[in-house]
């Protein structure tokens, strides 16, 4: 999808799996952050990560789960929060616009 030019949320689903390397992707992102579980869905094996200092215990903690659970502890990084909740908003105000515009027009 992102080779596509499709919009994606922020983060990182990279083949480099080391400790160091999702920790400064998470950096880089900006914090709180969600791991996810690569194998899981639905929610399970997540963890939102409210700081830096948080993260490695966050990252072990779903590894270990997400290893369980799915036979493979590998793992991606999301943006959480107010990013995906502002665009939300915007469409939902392009959409009310576009909505109550309609009946001038009939």
């Amino acid at each position: 999808m992102i080779k596509a030019g499709v919009p994606t949320t922020p983060g990182y689903l990279g083949e480099d799996q080391s400790d160091s390397r999702l920790h400064s992707e998470a950096d880089r992102i900006g914090y709180p952050v969600f791991i996810k579980a690569v194998a899981g869905g639905g929610g399970k094996r997540m963890r939102k990560v409210e700081g830096s200092e948080d993260f490695i215990a966050a990252l072990a903690s779903c590894r270990r789960e997400a290893k369980a659970s799915f036979g493979d502890d590998r793992v991606l990084l999301e943006i959480y929060g107010d990013f995906w909740r502002s665009r939300v908003n915007n469409v939902i105000g392009v959409v009310s616009l576009i909505v109550n515009a309609l009946p001038d027009k009939f």
